[in-house]
């Protein structure tokens, strides 16, 4: 048999005073109005934190070219990145693409996944290191090469660089 709290102190009643029966009643109240109270300042407080720190994807970066280079990892091979900005622009991308998480690390543990070998397949990528154009045969090699010379490459676009 299930009692509600009114029936409950209703059924205490006959063993208590009323005053003791109007306590009893007004700690369940003010408990309930706690709760409530609580509950109200939880939700609130998690509105603000919502809309208070924007998710980084939702902002268009524009980054500059400065070099403070950031070397990430992910299963597979170390990538460099010219500095944070384009480092958090990827991050986006990656999120998007649903690849593999990134995750930063010094020069030497990302040296140790550089790849020593690529593939000849030949699907040109654009890539920019100090203002110069550079094109590589494929991603792979791009990847490589900015690994084993430590050279911050910023992707451009997927086909050969325009002659200038």
């Amino acid at each position: 048999m299930v009692l509600t709290a009114t029936q409950s102190i209703v059924k205490r009643s006959t063993s208590k005073s009323s005053s003791l029966l109007y306590l009893e009643y007004f700690k369940m109240f003010s408990l309930t109005r706690m709760t409530s109270y609580l509950l109200a300042v939880i939700v609130t407080l998690n509105a603000i934190n919502a809309t208070s720190v924007p998710d980084p994807c939702l902002i268009h970066r524009k980054c500059s070219t400065t070099e403070d280079i950031v070397y990430a990892v992910d299963d597979h091979q170390c990538y460099l990145f010219r500095n944070p900005c384009i480092y958090d622009t990827a991050i986006c991308q990656r999120r998007e693409n649903k690849e593999s998480e990134l995750k930063t690390v010094t020069k030497e543990e990302c040296k140790e996944k550089c790849h020593n070998y690529c593939t000849e397949e030949l699907f040109p990528v654009c890539t920019e290191y100090n203002s110069t154009l550079e094109t590589f045969s494929n991603k792979c090699e791009f990847l490589r090469t900015s690994c084993q010379n430590d050279k911050s490459y910023i992707f451009s676009h997927y086909g050969a660089c325009e002659k200038a």
